[in-house]
């Protein structure tokens, strides 16, 4: 410092405080103004509050230039060990400033999370909580945060925005009724009420209805994974005795679907009924006319387009996969109907094998059915001829494809059978149909001759070695006819057949000697009965047969090879 440019000098430390207290502006940019202490008898003026250590103590503003010799204090009259220079250093970012050196440079140090304990929390406005010592919590005070809203909107509007400052947007309602005051369950529902926590419940029984095109019930499952398990749209499951999975019923002038299931995807299935032990599906109807209780339309291709499908895996290798009844024992109407208006067959049935028909029935009605090796054996025309104006006709082929057996109902007019062997099993004789006068009562096994009074009619035989004799009537014995003729609305028809040829059955007596195998029979003089013949000039044109079986004595029935004589 320059020597003697004051009495006294202030100790540094006082002189530091004086120079905050003069206005910055009487300073230079590089200058520090120093006040030197002077003595109670030195150039200042008198004060009232001075002392030997300090000038004008606790007086502001009591040091002014003219107190300083040259007017100024530079640089080098300040110790810079007493005095601060200027800050001039900086820290990095993610640093802060931890020391001031004297000489103005700093020392810097990384940011922590130590600002010091905090010794309370206090909850201010709009918060409840705090505390001073534990684990503290601080809640909103939702009651304070709410007064900040102030606004409302009018009737038949609703707020669309709340605003910083509490002030509401408000926008008419969409579908403003006003306030509900009561909940009413409706169809299919229970439960309801008009005030408190309202519930309403499913109804069981679960009962909906409607009046709407596209179904009261839609469900739609579109999940779908390959492989997976079968997903369900609407899944129904009947535990109880002769209980229903899923019941469909419609009702109405008009036509309704009572359940209706629609696939439109590959492997799809619209509608499925499983059953266990009873029935799968159940299709039931009480109408009586042009109504179904299974009724379906979409046209299926083949196999994979089925529009309906039912299969049966019984291991136990039982199980219908289809099976229509009818309960009604007075129902005059058809137990099942299938319609086609297509062109293809009415109807097909295949072999295990699948894709090779065992049996199918055309739209014309013509029915064929093959065998086991898928050749077509029986064809049954209802309607044979291209017009379709002619009757019916069977054709039954042999293994080799070749017609065996033809029967037309319509040949000429007339039926007729074409095969190249007929044999019959239900009968021994060839009989005609005749009328037979009933003077007497005509029996199976009794003989009987030509009416001459009646054309193309016969009688009981009644006197011995007539050589009217006929036959005998056929069936006798247990012993039926094999094979019937006559031409129906003629005069070559009638009641009773009458064997004329093959083996029968005959009323006989012994009046004439016992009767052995071999012998020659002839009408006797009991009405309707045989006899052993005994004079062969008498029998020429009355033989009726020989017996193939013994009769010893009175009368009974005797077995005879038919062959007029």
């Amino acid at each position: 410092m320059k020597k003697n440019k004051f009495k006294n000098v202030f100790p540094v430390a006082c002189m530091t405080v004086i120079l905050f207290l003069f206005n910055s502006a009487a300073f230079s940019k590089d200058k520090v103004i120093v006040v030197p202490l002077m003595s109670t008898n030195s150039k200042l003026k008198e004060c009232s509050d001075c002392d030997d250590t300090f000038i004008n103590e606790n007086q502001a503003n009591s040091v002014i230039s003219s107190m300083i010799v040259d007017g100024e204090v530079g640089y080098d009259d300040i110790s810079i060990n007493q005095v601060q220079v200027r800050v001039g250093g900086d820290c990095p970012a993610g640093s802060s400033i931890r020391v001031i050196n004297i000489d103005g440079s700093v020392m810097c140090e990384s940011f922590s999370d130590s600002g010091g304990d905090i010794t309370g929390i206090t909850a201010g406005s709009g918060l409840t909580g705090g505390g001073s010592s534990g684990d503290v919590t601080i809640n909103a005070d939702t009651t304070y945060i709410q007064r900040r809203v102030s606004s409302g909107c009018a009737a038949g509007n609703s707020i669309r925005a709340i605003g910083e400052d509490g002030t509401v947007t408000c926008e008419p309602d969409d579908n403003s009724g006003g306030d509900i005051t009561g909940v009413t369950a409706g169809t299919g529902l229970t439960g309801g009420g008009t005030n408190g926590n309202v519930t309403l419940n499913a109804s069981f029984p679960f009962s909906l209805s409607g009046s709407t095109l596209g179904g009261v019930i839609r469900a739609t499952n579109s999940f779908g994974s390959v492989g997976s398990a079968a997903h369900y749209a609407i899944y129904g499951n009947a535990t109880g005795w002769d209980g229903i999975g899923v019941y469909g019923e419609a009702s109405g002038a008009s036509a309704g679907i009572g359940v209706y299931g629609n696939a439109t995807t590959t492997f799809a299935t619209g509608v499925s009924a499983r059953s266990s032990n009873y029935t799968g599906l159940k299709a039931t109807t009480d109408a009586t006319d042009y109504h179904a209780g299974l009724f379906t339309t979409t046209v299926g291709v083949g196999l994979a387009g089925a529009t309906l499908y039912t299969q049966t895996n019984n291991s136990t290798g039982d199980g219908i996969a289809l099976w229509a009844h009818n309960d009604h024992t007075s129902s005059t109407d058809a137990t099942m109907v299938i319609s086609n208006d297509g062109l293809g067959p009415f109807l097909k049935g295949f072999g295990g094998s699948g894709g090779e028909h065992e049996i199918e029935i055309l739209n014309d009605g013509t029915i064929g059915i093959y065998n086991a090796n898928h050749d077509r054996t029986i064809i049954i025309d209802p309607q044979e001829g291209v017009t379709g104006s002619d009757g019916g006709q069977i054709t039954l082929y042999n293994d080799v494809g070749a017609v065996s057996i033809e029967i037309d109902g319509s040949y000429n007019g007339d039926g007729r059978i074409t095969t190249n062997e007929l044999q019959i099993t239900g009968g021994s004789d060839l009989s005609e149909h005749f009328d037979i006068s009933k003077h007497l009562n005509p029996e199976p096994g009794m003989l009987v001759s030509i009416d001459p009074m009646n054309p193309g009619q016969l009688q009981i035989s009644n006197k011995a070695y007539d050589r009217k004799v006929a036959g005998i009537i056929s069936g006798a014995g247990g012993i039926k006819t094999g094979m019937m003729m006559g031409q129906r609305g003629s005069i070559a028809n009638g009641t009773y057949p009458v064997a004329l040829t093959g083996r029968v059955y005959c009323n006989a007596e012994t009046s004439q000697g016992i009767i052995e195998p071999g012998d020659l029979l002839t009408t006797s003089e009991v009405p309707g009965y045989a006899m052993k013949v005994m004079d062969h000039f008498k029998a020429v044109g009355s033989i009726i047969g020989k017996a193939m079986t013994p009769l010893e004595a009175d009368k009974g029935l005797v077995l005879v090879l038919v062959s007029l004589q």
